[in-house]
């Protein structure tokens, strides 16, 4: 039930400065923000091109990293949680741009991949890693073609139910408390596994 991190490695001569993504094609520039149920695709180096959903949203995680040696677990807030954990990643992909799966157009960015477990593969926002580039005074941008109208719109209307506004204020106030619960690693934000669309709080 751990979250794990996964070792990148690189290959420099891969790297397109276009935003052409082997297996996916030319990337938009424009940015999506994680939403319930959003699908997704990323291309890894060790799983290639694979396809998910994302399951949770708001979420917190400790992240044991055994390459360090022993220490305490490190603890995440704000990331979200892509399904099915057994087929969308493995280790060696970590880093990998997480996209949303377009029918039309060109996907957009809406994380980077860095854990997973046996509840699925945690992901950072785009939006989030941007913003702690501009804290530091780096102007950081994704390369691809320019954001669609339709691109940009699609984050304007992301989840604004307020159901799930409400869970992540209650998740938050006790997040501390959830992941002293026996055998806890992570919580999020999403709809119940019942097959209902009720908004809950899951715990991984």
């Amino acid at each position: 039930r751990d979250l794990h991190s996964f070792p990148t490695r690189r290959s420099s001569d891969l790297v397109n400065p276009a935003g052409m993504i082997v297996g996916i094609g030319t990337i938009s520039s424009g940015v999506t923000d994680p939403r319930l149920g959003l699908r997704v695709i990323k291309a890894g180096e060790a799983t290639g091109r694979t396809t998910g959903s994302i399951d949770a949203i708001n979420v917190s995680v400790q992240v044991s990293y055994p390459e360090c040696g022993p220490q305490e677990p490190t603890e995440f807030t704000s990331q979200f949680l892509i399904i099915p954990a057994t087929s969308f990643t493995l280790q060696g992909d970590s880093g990998s741009l997480i996209l949303d799966d377009v029918k039309t157009g060109s996907p957009s960015p809406v994380g980077l991949l860095f854990a997973a477990g046996s509840s699925g593969a945690i992901a950072s926002p785009a939006n989030s890693v941007l913003a702690a580039f501009s804290q530091l005074n780096v102007n950081l941008t994704f390369v691809g073609s320019p954001a669609a109208l339709t691109d940009i719109t699609s984050t304007w209307i992301a989840s604004d139910d307020l159901r799930i506004a409400a869970a992540s204020q209650v998740k938050d106030r006790y997040d501390k408390f959830l992941l002293t619960l026996p055998e806890v690693v992570g919580h999020g934000v999403g709809y119940s596994q019942s097959g209902s669309d009720e908004v809950v709080i899951r715990l991984f």
